[in-house]
Order: structure tokens, then sequence, then C-alpha cells
């Protein structure tokens, strides 16, 4: 027992007829109650007359106000103390109420949670969705629940209903219960509550293994239902998909947006803040706490009506506790900015975070006297000292500093910062403030500064007495997060104008010498002192974003702001208007330009306005559901290696597929839908036909491919639609059998009569010959990831290199497939090796079977079979293409037996079969005289470029902005950002630059400075096509690059916006200015330091303390009274209601049913 006791008493009041009611202060501070009862004439000396008594909350059961009890056994005296009620500040006794005002207290140290380790199995699990392992969900097929539900829309919501123990009811979204059949496969299905379930078919037994608030995963589920020796495990019938339950094999599942939630309460109460950057657009509309400040403290007010709430058998009074508002200012506003300890200002730190956010100290209850009757309503006596004072966007405010503020206090501690004033890098884009230096106390009654002037302090070569003080300006970092700085600008009129010391950036201008120059602020907040501040807004920054068009708007090459019809209206005055393609209503609908995947784009006709050379911005806002999984490709484009393109990659671009004849010499150009867009014939040497025998393809689509005619021993390099480009002409004597590219982009040659590799640079140079290591022939010349090259002997079948450089080699005799130098899957009946983008071998064996290995190729995975002919040459080649469930690689084998192309899926399904003769058209004037019954075709070699990308190019998804600057492809800068930092369905803009004279390009995402890449200096952006432009596509090199290849795949599938190009390259300020034009400026509230002053507010009614229940965060939608019963008109208005309510939805809500009535 503690030996605290009262010391004086604090009030009383007429409690009953013969009772009376005592409020004792202890002498610690503490507050003790009594009742005292005088029915006795007489009272022993050995009893107390006085009942102790002890606060309750009744409100809610399982808070506990933490009594300390207290005894004397030499005085005999017992008391009952509570933490809520010591360090009273205030108490009254009226109306019947007893009311304590207590001094601030964190929550924690009055109030515990009766209820420990709360059971998370013990409560009802409300909106949750079971789901096992491997992704799939619960849903319901009929009568029976099916547990191989992959669409997640489909999937069934239930409810866990604890019966006792670890027994549960399960229950479906419709109401029905999870019912065990009592005959086997034991499969589960959807009835009503059995009302007296004798069988326990709707008694499940479930255990936890990862409690919750993470993520909860049931570790076995059983029907309680079956035998005890024969309980079976909740499982799925593989055939069926039905749920069931089984004896020998059981599924692991989980809980997935588990929505349950803990009895008890938190006691750590917290002020949270919010995003609010321009930087982070999801975490500003989401709920992610950008910081959180914990144990905050407040006044409480505790009232008693004793009248009703006291129990003398039980020893309790009955107390509510309202929380009063300490973090509020005087006008009900909450604010972080600095806060004042008597007269010294204080900046928050991890020390005095609690400190710093109150805003008041509520010190006194007025509620007339101690009487039976006083004030209707309770009135609180607080103190604060500050403020509000508003600030309008781009208006300029005069104010004084109040004479009773602390005084003397810098700017830059003042508060301004914290209260939302703009930074930027010169002073007419931001925040700035002016102070009258006159000393008027004796005319006026505003007095004077604390300082006579301002002066620059550091050494400068200009005259100080000649210098002019324009301002003090909130000076910004272009590092995203930094609040800025208050700055003096200083200017020397001889040699600067205003305008020059206004718009003077020392980040990016010329440097001006000691013109204009910056240093901090030394501007400080005095007591009677007139200033003049202004607030930067919309308008101001309407007046720069023109501004950065130049006089006669002559910078600004391209800007489409406004969709709303099929041509897009070019606002520059260049007008380089676009047509959109396949154009319907919904293109425009939501303001933007929404395109659905399908061929739609914006085409803009070539202009020299736009396709800038020598400096250039580009800036563009883009949404997509899913920035991982982008249809198409580029998503601004200026053409294959043309210009520049802004784009979406994993690292593969594969659209074309070269296929070469070998009788005749065709090349023949399939698109990914195994489309023939382009017959290419090599050149003719008299009555010869050419005679390819391989090629390669590398991450531009430039072709390299051999020609081993006996007339005609060339090398060619050819662009992606099939033209030849350039060639290399060799000896007739040579024998060109295989062609790899390096690294580098260099394209080398097997000559198997020499034994040796010739590199040739991409403007066709030559830069070496390597002689093979063996003495006989080889048939294969790579390199690996590092870019060694790779020959070995004439052993080696096949290889194949993945992005990992492991390298997979088929050898002539050998009995296994070697990786690296590990022997891994047999090379039995084995004729022909790949590997996939996942590392992952594929094997052709025994003619027309194809294997799919498991990770680390030691056994086959997947076998199928395809084609029916089991002898001839067979290839295999892989392409990565778009799909709605993400990019994947598919695999294409040629069987040369009946010059036949399959095309396979990643599971080893077939997906197309083509007959390659059926391609050539022998009616063609440049294809008379050919037979097709004559013709072999072959894919030897990289002829899709699969394997180049796989080796050289990162595979993360990603945004990248590429700039082409030379011919040859050598010397470009390509910028890239991780596309899963993206968050789906948000609008983000993407911007880059580049100044050819720094050869200098940098990226932004969302105005951030994200990659910077510098190439050689001076190096201009090479265009090879003077060619449209095409936004939400690819262009080609004359057409789209759909047209070119015709097919539909290369269109994105998003929304674009406020799209611009600019002939210079912006400043990171510029292009933040630019993200400005859709911020919303508001006028800008600075609780203004005032000194200590008293106020009084009155409260007019109370509320129980009491925490809210929660609820589920899906939600249905009722149609009622409509009357349509079609099916398919049912679908259509529900797909509209679902696009159109995620707009208007709560955040961390979702629809779950729309419901016919």
């Amino acid at each position: 027992m503690n030996t605290d006791y009262p010391s004086h008493l604090l009030a009383t009041s007429l409690y009953g007829e013969d009772e009376l009611l005592f409020v004792f202060e202890g002498a610690q501070s503490s507050t003790f109650n009594y009742i005292l009862s005088t029915e006795s004439v007489i009272t022993p000396i050995s009893s107390n007359p006085l009942v102790a008594l002890s606060a309750t909350y009744p409100y809610d059961d399982i808070f506990d106000l933490k009594p300390i009890y207290h005894s004397s056994p030499d005085t005999g005296f017992y008391g009952i103390e509570n933490p809520l009620l010591t360090n009273i500040t205030d108490v009254k006794i009226i109306n019947n109420s007893l009311f304590f005002l207590t001094s601030a207290v964190s929550l924690a140290g009055v109030i515990e949670d009766e209820v420990e380790d709360v059971d998370v199995t013990d409560m009802v699990v409300y909106s949750s969705i079971l789901s096992d392992t491997s992704g799939t969900y619960f849903s319901t097929d009929g009568d029976y629940v099916i547990g191989n539900e992959i669409d997640y829309a489909d999937r069934d919501m239930l409810r866990f209903d604890k019966i006792s123990g670890s027994s549960y009811n399960i229950i479906a979204a419709n109401g029905k219960y999870w019912t065990t059949e009592l005959l086997t496969p034991w499969n589960v299905t959807l009835e009503d509550k059995i009302e007296t379930d004798t069988d326990l078919q709707q008694s499940f037994t479930i255990t936890f293994s990862i409690p919750y608030p993470n993520k909860v995963t049931i570790k076995t589920m059983v029907a309680a239902a079956l035998a005890s020796g024969s309980n079976g495990l909740l499982t799925m019938d593989f055939i069926t998909g039905r749920a069931k339950f089984d004896v020998n094999y059981s599924v692991l599942y989980t809980l997935n947006e588990f929505s349950a939630f803990e009895r008890g309460y938190s006691p750590d109460s917290a002020y949270v803040t919010y995003h609010n950057s321009i930087g982070s657009p999801a975490n500003n509309r989401g709920l992610v706490h950008n910081d959180v400040i914990r144990n905050t403290t407040q006044n409480l007010l505790v009232d008693a009506p004793f009248k009703t709430a006291i129990d003398k058998t039980a020893g309790t009074i009955d107390v509510n506790i309202a929380n009063l508002k300490n973090i509020q200012t005087p006008e009900y506003e909450y604010a972080t900015a600095p806060y004042f300890v008597g007269d010294t200002i204080t900046q928050p730190n991890p020390s005095n975070t609690v400190d710093a956010i109150k805003r008041r100290e509520y010190d006194q209850l007025f509620m007339g006297s101690n009487q039976e009757r006083g004030y209707e309503n309770p009135c609180l006596g607080f103190t604060a000292n500050t403020k509000e004072l508003t600030f309008a966007s781009d208006k300029i405010l005069y104010f004084h500093y109040p004479k009773t503020a602390p005084t003397g206090i810098p700017i830059q501690s003042i508060g301004f910062i914290e209260s939302g004033a703009v930074p930027s890098n010169t002073p007419a884009r931001s925040d700035k403030i002016w102070k009258k230096l006159a000393n008027y106390e004796e005319d006026v009654w505003w007095g004077n500064t604390t300082y006579s002037a301002v002066t620059p302090t550091s050494s400068v070569s200009l005259p100080l007495q000649q210098g002019t003080w324009l301002c003090s300006w909130l000076s910004a970092s272009d590092v995203e997060g930094t609040q800025g700085a208050w700055m003096d600008r200083w200017y020397y009129p001889g040699f600067a104008t205003v305008i020059d010391a206004l718009t003077y950036n020392t980040d990016f201008d010329e440097n001006m010498g000691d013109k204009v120059f910056d240093e901090p602020s030394q501007m400080t907040m005095d007591g009677g002192c007139w200033y003049k501040y202004f607030h930067f807004g919309p308008d101001e920054n309407q007046r720069i974003v023109t501004a950065l068009s130049n006089d006669g708007l002559t910078a600004l090459r391209v800007e489409y702001d406004t969709w709303d019809s099929k041509t897009i209206d070019d606002k520059s005055i260049y007008e380089n208007d676009s047509v959109v393609s396949n154009f319907s209503s919904n293109v425009v609908s939501n303001g933007t330009l929404d395109l659905n995947g399908d061929n739609q784009y914006g085409l803009t006709p070539y202009s020299s306005s736009y396709k800038l050379s020598d400096k250039i911005t580009v800036s563009s806002r883009m949404k997509f559901d899913d920035w991982e999984n982008i249809s198409g490709h580029h998503i601004i484009s200026n053409g294959v290696n043309n210009g520049w393109n802004i784009k979406s990659t994993n690292g593969y671009f594969t659209p074309s597929l070269v296929i070469f004849e070998k009788t005749y010499g065709h090349l023949l150009f399939l698109n990914n839908d195994g489309t023939m867009y382009y017959d290419s014939l090599y050149p003719v040497s008299g009555s010869s036909y050419g005679d390819p025998t391989s090629l390669a393809i590398d991450g531009d689509l430039t072709i390299w491919a051999t020609n081993n005619d006996a007339n005609t021993k060339r090398l060619y390099k050819a662009s992606y639609d099939g033209f030849i480009t350039s060639e290399i002409e060799f000896d007739a004597s040579t024998n060109l059998t295989e062609v790899s590219i390096d690294q580098n982009k260099n394209a080398w040659v097997l000559d198997t009569t020499t034994n040796t590799a010739s590199g040739f640079a991409p403007d066709l140079s030559l830069i070496g010959t390597v002689v093979m290591p063996s003495p006989s022939a080889v048939s294969r010349i790579d390199f690996d990831t590092q870019n060694v090259f790779l020959s070995g002997d004439a052993t080696i079948l096949d290889r194949c290199i993945d992005s990992s450089n492991n390298v997979f080699e088929l050898r002539d005799g050998a009995d296994n497939i070697y990786k690296n130098t590990t022997e891994v899957y047999s090379a039995s009946g084995v004729t022909n090796i790949a590997c996939d983008s996942g590392g992952i071998l594929w094997a052709l064996k025994d003619g027309n079977v194809v294997v799919k290995t498991v990770a680390g190729s030691t056994s086959a995975d997947i076998t199928c079979t395809i084609g029916d002919y089991t002898t001839g040459q067979r290839r295999i080649v892989f392409t990565n293409e778009y799909s709605t469930s993400g990019r994947k690689d598919y695999a294409w084998i040629l069987h040369s037996t009946d010059n036949k192309m399959y095309k396979v899926d990643d599971a080893c399904v077939l997906v197309q079969t083509f007959n390659l003769s059926d391609y050539v058209d022998v009616l063609d004037s440049k294809f008379l005289g050919q037979d097709r019954s004559l013709m072999e075709f072959d894919i030897n070699g990289d002829s899709s470029g699969h394997r180049w990308q796989t080796k050289y190019l990162g595979h993360t998804t990603r945004i990248e902005a590429q700039i082409v600057l030379d011919q040859y492809l050598l010397s470009g800068v390509t910028l890239s950002y991780p596309a899963s930092t993206f968050t789906p369905d948000e609008f983000n803009t993407i911007s880059f630059t580049y100044d050819s004279v720094t050869s200098n390009a940098e990226l932004y995402i969302n105005t951030v400075l994200v990659d910077s890449v510098s190439s050689t200096p001076n190096s201009e952006i090479y265009y090879k096509k003077d060619n449209a432009m095409i936004v939400g596509g690819d262009m080609g090199d004359d057409t789209s690059l759909n047209d070119a290849l015709l097919t539909n795949r290369y269109s994105v599938n998003g929304e674009i916006d406020r799209f611009r190009i600019y002939d210079t390259a912006l400043n990171s300020f510029d292009i933040k200015h630019l993200e400005f034009i859709d911020y919303n400026f508001s006028d800008m509230t600075w609780n203004m330091p005032v000194g200590t002053q008293s106020f009084v507010e009155e409260v007019s009614q109370f509320f129980k303390n009491k925490l809210p229940g929660a609820k589920s965060h899906f939600y249905n939608i009722r149609l009622s009274h409509l009357g349509i019963t079609d099916a398919n008109t049912r679908a259509i208005i529900e797909e509209i209601i679902r696009e159109t309510v995620v707009k208007v939805a709560p955040v961390h809500t979702e629809l779950y049913n729309i419901i016919w009535d």
C-alpha cells in the first residue's frame, strides 16, 4: 500500500439528505474522493465514517483507471487514488456534477486496458479471402465450393465465426455455410445453417500459425464431421476443382485482406502527418504516414454526475472523460510550426515533438460558484500564444508583428516554411518578404526594428555601401523533400536591374560575378515592425510557365493539353496538331488521351519544329493500370532508333522473326502473329541464287546476315523492315557459316576455310580477326555476358547462354548437356538447345519432342510433341511478347522436313502452325520460276534478337528515355527508372532533358531527378528519318510500326496528358513549375506569435469516450426498381459502375458485389 494521504479540502457538496461528498488533495498532488454518512449521531472511534471512492469508467468494460490504494495502520486512514485525477488543475462542483480539469497527461499514464494478450482467433473475421499459397482462391460453383479460382474478381469472401475453442463456422458472402458432405470424397457444399448440427457438418477445426496483424496463415483445417481416426485436411480435387477433405494431402491456406479488429485500445496516442509532395503522388492519395508523433499529452475534462454515479457499496464513482483540444490553435486549426516556451521560440526535434504540437494549455474551469446551480454549459479557460494570419496566393499582405510577441526571432525559425511557404530557385519564383527598416516608434504606435539595417556579411568585391538589398526569399534545393532556406538577395544597381536581381539563378544562369548574390538571411521578426509578404500562387506560376516559351513563345514546340476530338490541337505557335487513329469518343471522355491498346494512338506529321537536335525537353503525364505490364513498346515514339523515344521495356523487344530460305535466298520477315510483312530476296549473282547461312539481330533490331553463294560471299547489314543498308564482300574462297554479335554490337563472321572469325564494327570497319583454337573447323561462335569470345571445337553442336552467364553446350558424343562444366540434362536424342528469358533450358529431341527443363536443367519439367516428322533439321528460337498476365516467352520451332514453323507458349502448348513455303508468292515477278517444293527454310543464329537481348540488356521492367546520337547507335544515352516503383492506375509525370553542348541527359519522375547520363560533348540528336511522331505507340521508319509489321501490337493501353516539347534543356525548377500547373496553391495560414493570451470556450455537448467499431473495407451496391433482366445489359451496366465508382470511393475501399433487386 502507498502512504499518500489527504492534506487539504478542495471541494465539498451535499450528496444526499444525510451524506456529504468530499474532494481532498493529497500531499503528493493526488486526489481523494469520499462519502461521509451523517446518519449516526454517535460514531464509534474505531470506525471510519468516510467511504473511499475509486473512479471508474462505465462506458467501456475494458478500461481500467488504475486505482492505487493508500492506508495507514496508525491512523486507520484508507483512500483510493486514480492517476487520472493526479495533478488536477482545477475542480468544480456544480449542477450535481463534479468536474476535474487535469494537467496535460498521456492516456497511457492514466488508463490501461484490462484485456491482455487478445487471441486473434477469438474474433469474428469479416471480409476475408481464403487462398492457397499458389494464389488460387475459393469461390462458388453452384452448390459446391471450388478451390481453383484464379480470377481475383470472382473470389468469395468468407466469415469465420468462432463456435468454441478452435472450432469455427465458415460463412460465404451469400450467407450460406460451408458444409462437409458425409460421404467420400467429402466435398464442401454451401447450405443453410443447420440449427442442430449433430454431425458437425458445419464445424471446422482450424489452427493458425502466423498471428494478426500481418497475415493469418491457416496451418491446418480439419472437417469435424469426419471420424476422429480419419480427420481430413482441407484440399482440392484437381480434376473437378471442388474443395474437399483428404486424409493424406492438404494445402496451406492464407487469410488475405484480413479485416478483423482487436478488442482493446492502444494507449499510444499519436499525432499523424501525411504526405503532400509532388514527388510522391501515390503517397499523397493514400494513408501512408509521413511522420508520427507518439505519446501526445492533453488536458482532460473529467466529470461525474455524483447523484447517480456513486456506488457506496462498491466504493466507486463513475466518471466521463473528454479529451480537450490541446493540439488546436485558438482558431481550431492544426500546426506543426515552431512553438514558444515563454518568450523563446523552439524548433521541433525528436526530444520535444510532443510539446511542439501543443497549441493550448487549459488551466481553469468557469462554471459559476461551487453551488447547486451554475452555468448551463461549462466553460474552459486556456492560454495560447498565436493568432492565425492568412496569406492569399498571388497576393501581397502587409502586417505588423505584435509588440507582445517574442522579438528578434530569425525568419528561418518563425514558421513560414512549415506553414506552406513556396520555395524555388529565384526570388521571382518563390515566397518573399520585405521589412520596413525605418525607426518610427515616436511617430506611430508601432515600433522600431531591432537592427537598423540588413547588411551583407560575406566579403564581396562590390562596394558594400552601394549594394542594394532586394528582399528575403525562400531558396529551395533541387533535392526532393528539402524545405528550403531564407536568403537575402543583394544586387549592385550600377550593373544589375531589379528584374535581374529577381530572376537571377545562382545555380543555372551564367555567372554575373558580384552583381547579384545571396546570403543567409539576417532578417528578424521584431515587435512593432511592419512587413510585406508575397505568397506565390497559380497566377504567378502560370506566368513563369509562359516565360519558359521565351519571347514570341518560340521555345515551346508542341503542347497537347486539350483532348476533346479526333484532332488534338497543338497549343504552341507551330500548330503541330496530332490525329488519333481508330478514334472513338471514349478516347477523350476523361479529358485525357485514353488509349485502349488496340492500334489507337495520336500521329503528329513530321515537322522540323519539333525534331530538335541541339537541346530538348520532353514532358508528359501518364497513367497505366499496371506500369509493369504496359502493352506495346514506345509510349512516345519518333521511330526505331530515330531521334528519341520514351518507352516501357523489360529488356526485350522482339517484334520480328527472320527466317531464311536456302534454295532461292529468301529472307522472310514475320511479326509475332506469324504474319509475313516482307519477303526480301538476297541479291542474285548471274544465274546463282543467294545462299543464306546464318543471321543475328541485336537490341537495335539491326540484322546481320551471311551470304555464302559461290559467286557472292557477303555479310549484309539490314534494317528491321528488310532493306539492306550496307554490305561487306569476302574472298570467294571463304566459307561463311556463322555470324554472332558481341556486346558492343560488332558482328563477327566465322570462316571455316581459314578457321577464323572476323569482327566488323557497325560502320563496317574491320576491328580484328580471331584464329580458332581448334585445329578442325568449329561450327559455333558466341560471346558470353561479359563479352568474352567463345569458340570451342568441332564437337560443340549447339550452345546457349542465359542472363546469369551460364553456358549450356550440346557436344557431339557426350551423354549429357553441359552447364558450364557440369553435366545436367541427358543429351540422348537431343539435336538443339535454347535458353529462355528465365534461364530455363529447352531441348529438341527425337525429332518432334520438345522438353522444357526445370530450374537447374537436371530433369524435364514439361514435355510436348510438336509436328509430325521425326527427321530433318530442327531449330528453336524465342520471342518475348506482351500478354495481359505479363510479358512471356514463346518458342518458335522450325522443322525443315515439312517447312513448318510451330509457335509454342511457355507451358509447351501449341499456339499456331505456319507453312513457310506458302508465304512465298511464286507468281510475283521477282520470284518467277521458283518451285515451292524445292524450298528449304532455316533459322540458324539469333533470328529474333532474343539471345543478344538476354545477355546484354537488363530485364527488370522499367520506363526508359532513349536518345540516339549517331547513325551507328553507339554513343546514345539511355535513362531509366524501375516500373515497380510506380503505383498502378496513378498519374505520374515523366520528363527528360538533353543538352548537346554538355551531352548531359536527365530523367525526372514527378519532378524528382532519378537518372542522369553524359556522353561525348557536342553530340547532337541523330534522326535517320524525317518521319512523324506517335503519341501512345511505336513509330516505324515511314509509318507506324503496326502498319509496317501488319499488326496491332505496338500501341499502349493507358492515359496520356499534358504533353510538351521545348527547344531547350529545362532545369529541375522549370520542370517543377510545369508540374505546378495542376497544383492546388492554397492560401497560407501562419500562426503568428502574439505572446501568451487567455481564451475561454464553452462546452455544449459531451460524448462517450469510446473507441468506434470498425467495418469491412468492402461494400456492395444494390440496384432497385430498374426492371432490367437481360444478362448482357446488366453486364454492361455493371462494368460501367465498376469503372466509375473507383473514382469516387474512399481510399482503401473496394466494391465487392453489385446486387440486382
